[in-house]
């Protein structure tokens, strides 16, 4: 009788040789299809509507159109960009008063406190 250890490492390495054949079956049959021509040589391309003529649609009206409306956007555009910028400029203006005010309170309370210590020395 055989060791038992010597029988279950042999079915494992059966069912590992099986594993690792199936897989390579499978991945084989993949390629297989995936390299495979699905389509018949006797099938004819589906013939489509030919493509529209269209000698004649582009113009001088259709340019014009064309530089109007690039035209007209830019001006909307420019309107809203100089729209933004002056509210930008606002607020630019209220933190630059904002700091005015600031620094008259910082120069205010530098002055108490050199009066603090000239008076604290005595």
């Amino acid at each position: 009788m055989a060791n038992f250890n010597t029988l279950i490492k042999r079915k494992q390495y059966i069912w590992l040789g099986l594993i690792l054949a199936g897989g390579a079956a499978a991945v084989g049959g993949g390629l297989y299809l995936s390299d495979l021509n699905m389509s018949s040589d006797e099938e004819a391309p589906a013939q489509g509507e030919p493509a529209p003529d269209m000698t004649g649609v582009v113009d001088s009206s259709f340019n014009s159109k064309v530089e109007q409306h690039a035209t007209t956007e830019m001006q909307a555009t420019a309107a809203d960009l100089n729209k933004r910028f002056e509210s930008l400029q606002g607020e630019v203006d209220l933190l630059s008063k904002a700091r005015t005010a600031d620094q008259i309170r910082i120069d205010k309370l530098s002055s108490d406190n050199e009066g603090t210590v000239a008076n604290s020395r005595w």
